[in-house]
């Protein structure tokens, strides 16, 4: 009975039935919102960038600046209201020479203007002053950057640097600095994102790049622990080392 063709058709429908249901079903999930089941080709995540962020972000105006009714600090000489036909005048000192002095005539009183500074303005920018960084916005959602973005922060100090690698990976060559820790790492302890030094500053995710989307787990779980400023830089370690930008072996942090 083993070789009955009715058996083995019956098999077959039952195969196809269930692989034609399953199809149906994870194309429904595809087509939800959010959408959820395995896509049909393998296509990496695409995440807002840095500058579409900042785009939509609110624009609040600066306040406007305070003025004293003093008249600036340390000019020597009092602001008189405009149209009154009276000008600035400088302030003066008198002073007495001593008696027996052999400067002037005794008695006399001497006016001399009181000494005037200036600042000199030089058109050409401090080279001792920061670079400003980029304004990174908070969003519920990771942020993509690019290598000259990396830089920047990388430079000035400015971000927590994630290496979302393997060991192995890691010690063969990651950014100086940068902590090592995987999406499934922080997923599975929650303590190593609590323990993680960000300091108030934004936190930049890298792998791979190119297909890897391990720094786009270990951001999206960084997301989840309650982070708002989360960035991936895309390029990631072989974009970096590629350039000549400085590298660290070993173990690290």
């Amino acid at each position: 009975m083993n070789g009955d063709p009715s058996v083995v058709r019956g098999a077959l429908i039952i195969v196809l039935a269930g692989a034609t249901l399953g199809m149906a079903y994870n194309g429904m999930g595809l087509r939800s919102h959010p959408p959820h089941g395995i896509p049909w080709i393998a296509v990496k995540e695409e995440l807002p960038t840095l500058v579409d962020s900042i785009a939509s972000a609110p624009i609040s105006e600066p306040p406007a600046p305070e003025v004293s009714p003093a008249g600036p600090q340390g000019s020597g000489a009092t602001a008189q209201p405009s149209g009154t036909g009276t000008t600035t005048q400088p302030t003066t000192k008198t002073t007495r020479p001593p008696a027996t002095g052999s400067a002037g005539t005794g008695g006399e009183s001497q006016t001399t203007p009181a000494p005037q500074t200036s600042t000199p303005i030089s058109s050409a920018p401090d080279a001792r002053m920061p670079v400003p960084l980029p304004f990174i916005p908070e969003s519920d959602k990771p942020l993509q950057v690019q290598l000259a973005t990396a830089k920047k922060f990388f430079a000035a100090r400015g971000a927590l640097f994630l290496d979302a690698r393997d060991p192995a990976e890691y010690e063969a060559g990651h950014i100086p600095g940068a902590v090592r820790l995987t999406g499934p790492e922080a997923n599975s302890d929650p303590e190593k994102i609590k323990a993680l030094p960000v300091n108030g500053r934004p936190i930049i995710c890298y792998c791979e790049g190119g297909a890897c989307e391990a720094s786009i787990d270990l951001a999206k779980a960084l997301i989840d622990a309650g982070y708002r400023k989360v960035l991936v830089y895309m390029g990631g370690f072989p974009e970096w080392s590629a350039d000549n930008q400085p590298v660290e072996k070993g173990a690290g942090k």
